[in-house]
């Protein structure tokens, strides 16, 4: 989400410009929306690393638990 939310953040002149508070971004508006564009590749590389990695490490303490020997408590 803070990654989303920096992006946002990165908008915020293209907007302003958009609606006439702030002068002309012509000259730049390209390169905002060209750094928007690889900007949303690297976030999609992070979500999926992050659900990667979450997935990895829960089978690997899945597989932990069911090595593990029951204790049965008597």
């Amino acid at each position: 989400m803070v990654i989303v939310l920096f992006s946002r953040a990165l908008m915020v002149p293209v907007y302003m410009a958009q609606l006439g508070l702030i002068g002309n971004l012509r000259t730049h508006l390209k390169d905002f929306k060209q750094y928007q564009l690889c900007h949303n590749d690297i976030r999609t590389c992070v979500g999926a690393f992050i659900v990667l990695r979450s997935m990895w490490v829960g089978r690997r303490e899945e597989r932990q638990l069911a090595a593990e020997p029951v204790k049965i408590m008597a």
